[in-house]
Formats: structure tokens, sequence, C-alpha cells
């Protein structure tokens, strides 16, 4: 049982231990979700998604490694560091269409389809942020050839969130009657 809004989605079973105490287990009750692809299209979008979000992770993290006189500028680097939070819920988010098998309850419906949706656009916008920051630091003193790489990887992470988010209907979901 997860937070409180999936707490209706639940009933608590009072039931006797087996040393003899009562206790209490959560039962579920809630609706059930599959996915519309189908098995195999389901796989090519999985390994699609994995590799497009591991993409966009190292593009991320690789302009924070160079050291350049625009990465010591804050309103260029702190674009790039704020998008690990949310494409840390994107990985966990493709990370849900591996672990967890249909039928889905609602809690983890949300936790996969919602975060991969939600989390690429927020990594998209921010990615593309950080690209535009570099490109006006680089614009009003100068270019350098590590800046025109992270310009570039920025872009390319920002390009894969956003094929992610485009391709979100790869892995909606539709509720099914049995469990």
């Amino acid at each position: 049982m997860g937070y409180k809004k999936y707490i209706k989605d639940y009933r608590k079973d009072f039931i006797i231990k087996p040393n003899g105490k009562p206790g209490v287990t959560a039962t579920y009750i809630g609706k059930y979700f599959k996915f519309t692809a189908s098995d195999e299209q389901l796989k090519k979008t999985r390994l699609a998604f994995a590799l497009l979000s591991a993409f966009a992770l190292v593009c991320c993290l690789v302009p924070l490694l160079f050291n350049t006189e625009s990465t010591h500028q804050l309103y260029v680097s702190l674009p790039t560091v704020i998008t690990l939070f949310p494409l840390a819920h994107l990985l966990m988010g493709v990370a849900n269409l591996y672990l967890k098998k249909a039928p889905l309850i609602r809690e983890f419906r949300d936790k996969t389809e919602g975060r991969v949706k939600t989390h690429s656009v927020a990594t998209g916008c921010l990615l593309a942020a950080s690209a535009v920051a570099r490109l006006v630091h680089c614009v009003i003193f100068a270019f350098s050839a590590l800046d025109i790489v992270a310009i570039i990887l920025s872009a390319l992470g920002s390009a894969c969130a956003w094929y992610i988010f485009a391709k979100r209907a790869l892995i909606a979901t539709e509720e099914c009657q049995e469990a």
C-alpha cells in the first residue's frame, strides 16, 4: 500500500497471526490495468525507452564534467543539475516497465505510465534550457570546443526525452476486468 491517494484501493482484513495475536493485512480491491500494446511491441518500447533514457542521463552528466568557463556559471550548470531529479524519476518509470508485470494495480500504473509522461517532459525542458543557457553564455563570451560538445549533448538528451514523450502512447494502459 503506497500513498494516501491509494488508500481507498485497499480493504483492511483482520487476521490472527501464527503466534495467536491479532493483526491487520491489506487486500487490494481496486481496479486492474493492462498495457494496450502487444507483448512484442511492449518489448521493443521498453528497450527503446531504456536506451533513450540512459543516453539522456549520459548527455546530462558529461557536460557537468567539463572544466570550461561556462560550467562555472550558475545559470548554465543549475538547469543541468536540476535535470538529474526528473531524469532519475524517468529512469525509475522505465525500470517499472521491466519490473511490474500486467495486470497492474493503480499505484503501479501511475508509477510507470505517469512517471514516464511527466518526467520526460520535465527532462526535455530542463536539458533544452541548459543547452540554451550555455549557448547564450558562449555567444556573450567565447565558444570553446568543449562548450560546443556540451551544447550538442544537452540538445541530444533533450531530443531523447521529447521522443519518449512523443511515443508515450506505446505504454498506454486500459482497465481490465480480471486480476
